[in-house]
């Protein structure tokens, strides 16, 4: 069931081709913080961008056509853009932070140039939010001796591994992206983003950062509570979600699908506190 990747020699060199799930369920990576009943979800998630829907049980299978709206999964095996849609609460900034933390934790320097580094990169609507993001990360880091013992240098902004990579925060803005090479990238809050520069500043972002992820063939993960009829989140739902033939994984998700945790009677509150908001 769980995959060859529990089989760890628990050292970074063992790290370099662990799968997204592996990464999540084994204690000496992200602390088997998602091996809770409540994580059931993210978990079929995860098997979803692994490419590994054949390892699922009939009830996850079930579930992953209810949250993707396809039958077939063949198509995502080498997908490298995932848009996750969730309600508040359900858990997508720390599936985010946790995937981001993954891809910083695999070795990719037999890819890169001399004194190139392979960046993990979170974005957000403004930075106090990406360094939320960031701020799982280092939770997971800490909770694992494997990724602890491999830091080499923190500041409020990165973390710093040493087999070059690094997790860094950046801004909403296109026009920081230039010169670099990333191996994974979140923007957070996407339907969110606003901007003096461009009236549409996620799409913008999404250009910028796909040819620096190109380099490493890593994966754009876009997430957000959805907000309107347009943009990165709506564009991606309204092309790929519930086709069998897209190679671009959207994941839909209401808060009792993602999070079963969360109180009803929070759920009905905001509900009563604001329809229109809470139907969107």
């Amino acid at each position: 069931g769980d995959g060859a990747g529990h089989a760890l020699d628990h050292d970074l060199r063992g790290c370099c081709h662990v799968r997204l799930y592996t990464f999540l369920t084994d204690p000496q990576l992200a602390g088997g913080t998602f091996n809770a009943l409540s994580f059931r979800a993210v978990r079929v998630i995860a098997r979803l961008q692994d490419g590994d829907a054949g390892l699922l049980g009939p009830a996850d299978l079930a579930r992953a056509t209810e949250l993707t709206g396809r039958t077939d999964f063949t198509g995502i095996r080498d997908a490298t853009e995932a848009t996750f849609i969730a309600a508040r609460r359900g858990g997508k900034s720390l599936f985010a932070a946790a995937s981001a933390t993954h891809a910083a934790a695999l070795d990719y320097r037999d890819r890169l140039a001399p004194g190139e580094w392979a960046t993990s990169g979170l974005a957000a609507p403004n930075t106090r939010q990406a360094q939320v993001l960031l701020d799982y990360c280092r939770g997971f880091i800490e909770a694992s001796p494997i990724l602890r013992g491999a830091v080499i240098r923190e500041t409020s902004t990165a973390i710093e591994f040493e087999h070059r990579t690094r997790i860094e925060v950046f801004g909403a803005s296109h026009r920081t992206l230039r010169g670099y090479t990333f191996c994974h990238f979140v923007i957070d809050e996407a339907a969110q983003l606003r901007s003096e520069e461009s009236a549409t500043p996620d799409v913008e972002l999404a250009r910028a950062v796909r040819p620096a992820l190109a380099t490493l063939g890593g994966r754009l993960l876009v997430i957000s509570s959805p907000y309107m009829r347009g943009g990165l989140l709506y564009n991606a739902f309204r092309d790929h979600y519930g086709r069998n033939d897209s190679p671009h994984l959207v994941i839909k998700g209401a808060w009792h699908q993602l999070n079963p945790t969360l109180s009803r009677s929070f759920v009905d509150a905001a509900w009563r506190d604001d329809p229109a908001s809470a139907k969107a």
